[in-house]
């Protein structure tokens, strides 16, 4: 667990600045306002963790105009900012809690009486944020887990090897579901798809429709989330990303390459040289979301300034262009297939985003998982004129 120290709030009118961490050992860790720090356990982070829990690349904390903000990194195990999992990049203040690792609990109170143990509980306390209860724990266990001193809690040789057991454990369990779903080679059952709202909408669900019609057995469901979850304990079977996270346990297909292109209500007339642009209004993203592809491209052509209005998805970003309030940036397979838009100039070279099929190595020869994989990469193969931006004007 890191906690950002007070004594270096990230203040807006002191570029200097230096944001400070405090490790759970009393150390102390800075870095310079405009230098990103990447968490995680390979060799490359600037703060390195080395719990066997966090990934190589986990977390990132970057500054901004409004402040320190981090980000997740399609991280297994997730990052969570005072006890809430970080699902966008959110603002970090003075004395924020950062955790980069989860421990994955599981109660297996039949199998083990079954096998002939004794159960003992220990309770999970809400005035202690669901945390278990340590004391009670160690009671339950009859074994000293951690030393306790003014720096906080540090784990005994019993509590470290308790964790390695609990690790095993773990581990194993998720051996057992794969193999079981290895077994299962039928075409039938669930496969869950995540993905953007945009590309849900429209291109991914009024296609797989037909697989379905093809499979009726495959009942299949498609989520909207911007994280990577976790495919290992079956958050989602397949993921459509425009990031590839760093992590072994993932197989990767990469599915297309989307363009972007600047587009306007059919009715607005726009000069498409760079000042008319410059000086056109114009519809971006809020600064919370200004990694989206394109914004960059936008706000270098605006100079810094703001755009005039500002959404947090590309659905709205659409409806706001269809209703004339001013230029955007939008995926050509978005802007293309809208009668009520027109493209302005050609597609924007420096802008594009390429889309993976992710899917965890034990799922993937599961024979409903391969089939809606199929389905997804003959979809993009099919759709792959319009990905590209080659069906709008030349």
């Amino acid at each position: 667990m890191k906690r950002p120290s007070t004594e270096c709030p990230p203040l807006e009118s002191a570029p200097g600045v230096r944001l400070a961490f405090e490790h759970a050992d009393g150390r102390r860790h800075s870095l310079p306002s405009a230098k990103p720090l990447l968490i995680g356990s390979a060799a490359d982070c600037g703060l390195r963790v080395g719990d066997q829990l966090a990934s190589r690349h986990h977390a990132r904390v970057v500054y901004t105009p409004r402040g320190y903000r981090i980000e997740d990194l399609g991280s297994t195990n997730g990052t969570y900012l005072n006890r809430q999992k970080v699902v966008q990049p959110c603002p970090v203040r003075p004395g924020d809690e950062i955790v980069v690792m989860e421990p994955g609990y599981r109660q297996v109170w039949g199998i083990a009486r079954n096998l002939g143990c004794t159960v003992k509980s220990f309770p999970l306390r809400p005035d202690q944020g669901w945390r278990p209860d340590l004391d009670a724990l160690e009671a339950a266990l009859g074994a000293k887990l951690f030393q306790r001193d003014n720096r906080g809690l540090a784990p005994t040789s019993a509590g470290e090897k308790l964790a390695a057991h609990v690790a095993r454990m773990e581990a194993e369990v998720h051996d057992i579901r794969a193999g079981l779903d290895a077994a299962d080679l039928g075409l039938a059952g669930t496969v869950a798809v995540t993905t953007t709202d945009v590309l849900a909408c429209h291109l991914i669900a009024p296609a797989l429709g037909r697989l379905q019609a093809q499979h009726p057995g495959i009942a299949i469901e498609i989520a909207t989330d911007i994280r990577t979850l976790n495919l290992s304990r079956r958050e989602a079977d397949l993921l459509i990303r425009e990031q590839v996270p760093d992590l072994a346990s993932l197989v990767t297909r990469k599915l297309g390459r989307a363009a972007f292109a600047i587009y306007a209500h059919a009715d607005m007339t726009v000069s498409h040289t760079r000042d008319k642009l410059r000086r056109a209004p114009w519809v971006g993203f809020d600064e919370d979301h200004t990694y989206m592809p394109g914004q960059s491209w936008m706000l270098e052509l605006l100079e810094g300034a703001k755009p005039a209005m500002r959404v947090n998805n590309w659905l709205v970003l659409h409806d706001a262009v269809r209703g004339g309030a001013g230029l955007a940036v939008l995926p050509c397979y978005l802007g293309d297939t809208d009668p009520a838009l027109r493209r302005i100039g050609p597609i924007l070279k420096e802008v594009w985003a390429d889309q993976w099929l992710l899917v965890h190595r034990d799922l993937r020869e599961l024979a409903r998982v391969r089939r809606v994989m199929d389905a997804l990469v003959a979809l993009f193969q099919e759709q792959k004129r319009l990905l590209e931006g080659k069906l709008g004007p030349s």
